[in-house]
């Protein structure tokens, strides 16, 4: 009877460290849903301004203070309110003042796409307005995308029709129509053209560039035809290098062959281990039937 729990006891720790190890997350896919990308500030006074709406369908969060002390609330055209979306704020102190304020709080909030909205309120806890934006598709389209193979690299060029040139920035992915995976090559820019090296893209690659335009209230969309990268090394543009000050990615591979090891630990020899230990208890506990 005892021989059965011990055995029991083994089976039942090997079965359950595979468990206990933590799955490495999916990569992050597109966000199912569209969602309006609501910007702005306030100030320790009181008041403040959205600055930027954006139609973004490739977020799915963003960091929110929590609180109730303001609210985005969003009106359809003949002003019925559709809803609210509170918010906190934190004025951090400047590191080089620490007695002093910095005179803006930023937030960002979504407010899930509907075709009803057509304004957006930055509202306080007493329902005061402190200043509005609205969804006036004014870009009028997007009448130019070419993508040029240098030799070297692409050269990207664009043109927009616009009521107001001001307010207009500018997104550039290139998507790897092997992998599915995105790599951010511009981010809010303002210049009208685009220069990629092509060790800022993966070797051997079929790549898809995709543009956004925003204007604070429309954003528009154009994607470009495939294009095929040269044979040599893989490179990640954003490698910790580059953010880092000089972490190599040799740090990351000498990570993963630690995690390797923990594995083989909890997968072999941990399991081999107990099982030899259940055969020594078995093999002592045969001996004192011996001798008795």
């Amino acid at each position: 009877m005892k021989t059965k729990k011990l055995l029991m006891i083994a089976l039942a720790l090997v079965m359950a460290i595979p468990a206990a190890v933590p799955a490495r997350a999916a990569p992050a896919g597109e966000a199912e849903n569209q969602y309006y990308l609501v910007e702005g500030y306030v100030t320790p006074e009181g008041g403040g301004e959205i600055t930027r709406t954006e139609l973004a369908d490739d977020i799915a969060t963003v960091e929110v203070t929590p609180g109730t002390e303001y609210a985005i609330s969003v009106n359809d055209g003949e002003g019925g309110l559709i809803g609210n979306y509170a918010f906190g704020i934190s004025f951090e102190t400047a590191p080089d003042l620490p007695a002093e304020q910095l005179d803006q709080a930023r937030f960002a909030v979504l407010v899930p796409y509907g075709d009803e909205i057509d304004e957006f309120n930055l509202v306080d806890r007493k329902g005061r307005v402190i200043s509005s934006a609205y969804v006036v598709a004014r870009q009028e389209g997007i009448t130019a995308f070419d993508v040029e193979d240098t030799g070297s690299g692409f050269v990207l060029r664009w043109a927009v029709a616009c009521e107001d040139f001001s307010y207009l920035d500018f997104d550039i992915y290139a998507v790897s129509q092997l992998t599915g995976e995105r790599n951010v090559l511009a981010y809010r820019m303002e210049e009208w053209e685009l220069s990629v090296p092509y060790d800022w893209l993966e070797p051997d690659d079929v790549v898809v560039f995709v543009f956004k335009s925003n204007d604070g209230s429309s954003t528009l969309t154009a994607q470009s035809e495939m294009f095929s990268t040269p044979a040599g090394e893989s490179r990640d543009i954003l490698d910790d290098e580059a953010w880092e000050g000089g972490r190599s990615n040799e740090t990351e591979e000498g990570s993963d062959w630690y995690i390797y090891l923990i594995l083989i630990f909890l997968f072999v020899l941990l399991p081999a281990g107990l099982i030899v230990l259940v055969i020594m208890l078995l093999k002592k506990r045969k001996k004192r039937k011996l001798s008795n």
